[in-house]
């Protein structure tokens, strides 16, 4: 297993708590709801940026 793919399951593994909280109602306001939406959102961008710097340093290896 790579250290992207270690990675990439630690940040999904994060997601899928914050999505059972949600689901099983711990969001009691707004804020919160929105609270917990964002972090998704920041996780799922960083794991694109994860992605794509990997992807990028392999490729440039590979140029190399």
């Amino acid at each position: 297993m790579t250290l992207h793919d270690e990675i990439s399951r630690a940040l999904d593994k994060e997601i899928e708590t914050i999505k059972n909280s949600l689901a099983y109602g711990s969001a009691s306001d707004y804020h919160t709801y929105m609270n917990c939406v964002g972090r998704i959102a920041g996780i799922e961008w960083a794991k694109a940026e994860i992605k794509n710097i990997t992807k990028r340093m392999l490729d440039e290896e590979d140029d190399d």
